[in-house]
């Protein structure tokens, strides 16, 4: 992975396009990009946009026959969109609007990506184009744009988009077509506004509620035969309390559906296109797709529709690159009845294709089974067209293209807000936010109003390795909502690499933060991958002191929060370490200003770990190890818990097998103030559960009390070094997040991106060597200019010539050389027009000896004129040759002159002297 500190923020104009007023195509409504782009000539379109060739010209002829019967036969059904204006005001049949086209993405190979809902061809032309109402919602489009102008102008209506779904979809093999219908208004409109969102996000758990869950989950084997607490809930108020949700559920539909109703008087006349997939043998597989399977796919919203959607209302007609075809059935509403034969195009009763080639030899059964929905059987070889017979001309489009910085894109602007009944979505595209969020979820809170209670955010490509920060209510254990809020944030892996020089956090190589929860004034919760860490940390709790009357002035805004408590836990230790405690005091009146110095002594690690005077304020510590089996239960430690006020220390054993209690020691370590009740010597308690245990010598008291001393601070010692170590994590996460930045403003994160990223890869030369670079091509760029270059490079130093003082005999050395090299050249130019001139005067001279031998046997006029023809062209070149020849002869001692006034004016040159060396050289001395 390649660090980028300061990544480039790309333009908002994705589409890379703009009229001469600077408005941008998705900004515009259709007619006015017609005018401004196509009309106005900033889009140029090939010759196929604006011009017909002669077979097209045909199939139009075909189309308006087969239209005119049509309308004839049935003059009450509504229009057919079959040869439509594209946006160069060209009349196209609509079939060849659509170019099957592969896009070299791996996203838009499915329809929808394989354990990916949000991902595919689909959803990603439903979020890269920006959809558009038609018109006039009742009738058909005037205008139909071709999909490389959509993918282009980024924005189009249902009729745009579905052809551009079709073309991708049927380039990668799909069996896809465009279907012609009506369909509802939210539907017509895009308006999500009545949907309820899926939730797709990982559910958030409460700590309550997780602890309840697992604690379920783990009870003991004993926990059945234990007596319950009766349940004191009516039976007969839950089942009332059902009821009646359900019946106001039930109202607030069906108020819901009578006013869409009665709200919209355009019911079941909207016309609307979308897209249908249909599972062919003959096609591509796809796990998602059956073979004789059909759905829907709505073009503005990417998600899958079956066949039988009421949204849906009626078909009147449907077209791929190869045919069209007019449904000859009913349209009901409420689409019950359709079903998957409703769609089967090789049924003539059902579907009146506009190519059909008849096989008189061959009759085709309706009840064939070979028939399936959108292909197989016969309709294959009724409706397919030979090539020789082939009527549809090849589509008229330009090749669909779209570069990797379009590809990234991904909205309009790079931003799309979508608005449903629960939720708001706010999308964004790749490196386009400062922070790099790609996605922002804010759910409305649980009573229904219009405000939001829970944002979750969704980020990509950070170098901190943040994926997602969520903010909610807080819960408490019924599962209430409380005042407070809680942040959530979760974090890939691989977090904290130590930089060179830098000095990991004691006892980790890496910080390897999973999580990260902070209810403010409550708790903080950070879960760590454990795998990833030498300590084996998976999870560290601080719980604080509330808030009270009688300490709630003890704290400022800028002192750390009091901590209660810490609890650590650990996996896969080799001291089989799985918990670790410590609790706190209380800050009060008395020891307020002491307790807030030791805590930020603690929080910045100051200090030696066993340097008294930086001691917190400990109540206690404990620690818990899980069960060696190697060891006896009553010498295996479960528990050690270390008294620091009382100054005491408590070990507790593991329980042996078939054991209900256990063995545990309690020691004094003030030994003057304790009491023996076991004798003289050491102040221990130790309870005799077993007939048969012996009770320890004092030699083995005070070796293992000397072993707990040294247990207790290296544990006091771990617990400092993990305070800081969370601090330390705090402090890093406030600079990432720029937080920290002087002034206070917001400041770009730092981005990370892999050695595949084309666009943002740095070439591997180090700045001062690009610099250096471009300062030698524009140095020799300056030399190609300069005439004395090529004689001053000898004796230039680093190739800077223009900086250069020469002076006496290397002076004069140049000027005579230069002067030299011009002189041949203006001679070996003569020479070159004389030896043309002499050699165009053989020429005529031969062809006049050969003419005259040849005259007395000439009968014909042509060969005469022929000759006449040669002579006239030979006595053209020779004149033009010895004008050039003259000219040059004229000009050659001009040139001489200036040169050599030229280089005595150069101050590169300065000799001291005068004349240039010899006196004044003339180019025709020898050579003219």
């Amino acid at each position: 992975m390649i660090t980028l500190q300061n990544f480039e923020i790309p333009n908002h104009n994705t589409s890379g396009l703009e009229t001469t007023d600077g408005r941008w195509p998705y900004n515009l409504e259709k007619e006015a990009r017609i005018r401004d782009l196509v009309e106005g000539g900033v889009m140029k379109l090939p010759e196929t946009y604006w011009r017909n060739t002669t077979k097209e010209e045909m199939c139009l002829e075909f189309v308006d026959n087969f239209k005119n019967q049509y309308t004839q036969l049935y003059p009450n059904r509504a229009a057919l969109l079959l040869s439509p204006r594209n946006e160069s005001g060209m009349r196209k049949f609509v079939c060849t609007f659509v170019r099957p086209t592969e896009l070299p993405y791996e996203e838009l190979y499915d329809w929808e990506s394989p354990g990916n809902p949000g991902k595919g061809c689909a959803a990603y032309i439903a979020n890269y184009i920006r959809y558009e109402e038609l018109p006039r919602p009742t009738e058909l489009p005037p205008v139909v744009v071709s999909p490389a102008t959509t993918l282009k102008w980024q924005i189009g209506d249902c009729f745009d988009m579905s052809i551009l779904l079709a073309s991708l979809l049927l380039g990668t093999g799909y069996d896809a077509y465009v279907i012609i219908g009506y369909a509802t208004q939210d539907v017509c409109q895009n308006n999500q506004d009545r949907k309820t969102w899926v939730n797709d996000m990982e559910p958030v758990v409460s700590e309550e509620a997780a602890k309840t869950k697992s604690t379920a989950k783990g009870a003991s084997k004993y926990f059945s035969k234990l007596k319950q607490r009766p349940n004191l809930e009516s039976v007969f108020d839950k089942e009332q309390a059902k009821k009646k949700n359900a019946k106001k559920a039930e109202d607030v539909k069906e108020v819901d559906d009578d006013k869409e109703a009665e709200e919209d008087p355009l019911q079941g006349k909207r016309v609307h296109a979308w897209v249908m997939l249909v599972g062919s043998s003959s096609k591509r597989k796809d796990e998602s797709i059956t073979e004789g399977d059909c759905f829907f796919v709505e073009p503005s919203t990417g998600q899958r529709v079956e066949i039988t959607d009421p949204n849906y209302l009626g078909v009147e007609s449907m077209f791929n690159n190869h045919n069209y075809w007019v449904s000859m059935q009913e349209n009901k509403t409420g689409n019950e009845h359709r079903s998957k034969d409703f769609f089967n195009l090789g049924d003539l009763m059902r579907w009146e294709p506009v190519f059909v080639i008849e096989d008189e030899d061959d009759e085709e059964d309706p009840n064939d089974a070979t028939v399936g929905v959108g292909g197989g059987g016969e309709r294959e070889r009724r409706t397919a067209v030979n090539e020789d017979q082939d009527l549809v001309p090849p589509s008229w489009v330009q090749r669909l293209t779209l570069s990797r910085r379009q590809y990234e894109n991904r909205y309009p602007s790079h931003h799309k807000l979508v608005t449903y009944k629960n939720a708001k979505i706010d999308l964004h595209a790749e490196y386009s936010e400062e922070d790099l969020k790609v996605r922002v979820v804010s759910l409305k809170d649980e009573f229904g109003g219009t405000t939001f209670g829970e944002t979750h955010t969704f980020f990509r490509f950070r170098k901190d390795k943040l994926m997602r920060r969520a903010v909610y209510p807080a819960r408490n254990a019924d599962g209430a909502q409380t005042m407070k809020t809680v942040q959530h944030e979760w974090f890939d892996e691989g977090r904290w690499q130590p930089l060179p020089g830098e000095q990991p956090p004691p006892g980790a190589s890496q910080e390897a933060l999973a999580q990260h929860i902070f209810e403010e004034g409550v708790k903080r919760t950070m879960i760590f991958y454990g795998k990833a860490r030498l300590d084996g940390l998976t999870k560290r709790v601080e719980v604080f002191f509330p808030q009270t009357k009688g300490n709630e002035g003890l704290t400022r805004g800028d002192d750390p929060p009091a901590v209660k408590k810490i609890m650590e836990y650990y996996k896969a230790r080799d001291d089989r370490l799985i918990y670790r405690s410590a609790t706190f005091h209380e800050p009060s009146a008395a020891n307020h200003h002491e307790s807030r110095a030791q805590r930020a002594n603690l929080y910045a690690g100051a200090g030696s770990p066993t340097d008294a005077r930086t001691a917190p304020p400990l109540k206690k510590m404990a620690e818990k190890f899980e069960r060696n089996p190697d060891v006896p239960a009553d010498q295996d430690c479960a528990k050690r818990t270390f008294y620091i006020t009382l100054n005491e220390i408590k070990v507790e054993y593991h329980y042996g097998e078939g054991r209900i209690t256990r063995s545990n020691r309690h020691y004094s370590k003030d030994q003057k103030s304790a009491k023996d009740r076991d004798g003289e010597g050491i102040a221990v308690t130790i309870p005799l559960l077993q007939p048969h245990q012996k009770k320890p010598g004092q030699a083995v008291l005070a070796e293992e009390l000397r072993m707990l001393g040294t247990k207790e601070k290296k544990c006091l010692d771990e617990i400092r070094s993990k305070q800081a170590f969370a601090e330390e994590i705090l402090k890093n996460r406030e600079e990432e997040e720029g937080r920290t930045q002087a002034g206070g403003g917001p400041r770009k994160c730092q981005a990370e991106i892999t050695v595949y990223d084309t666009l943002r890869n740095e070439t591997k030369e180090a700045k001062v060597d690009i610099e250096q670079r471009k300062a030698d091509e524009r140095r020799r760029a300056e030399q190609r200019k300069d005439y004395l270059a090529p004689y001053l490079a000898q004796y230039a130093k680093g190739g800077d010539t223009k900086n250069i003082r020469l002076t006496g005999k290397d002076a004069i050395d140049v000027k005579n050389q230069v002067l030299k090299d011009l002189k041949e050249r203006l001679i070996q130019r003569a020479h070159i027009m004389q030896n043309r001139l002499d050699r165009e005067k053989e020429e005529l001279a031969r062809h006049q000896t050969n003419f005259h031998k040849a005259q007395e046997q000439m009968t014909e006029t042509k060969e005469h004129d022929h000759f006449i023809q040669i002579v006239e062209n030979a006595i053209w070149r020779i004149g033009i040759l010895e004008t050039r020849l003259e000219r040059h002869q004229q000009e050659a001692l001009q040139k001489y002159a200036n040169l050599d006034m030229k280089l005595r004016e150069d101050e590169r040159l300065n000799d001291g002297g005068g004349a240039a060396p010899g006196g004044r050289h003339h180019p025709t001395g020898g050579g003219f």
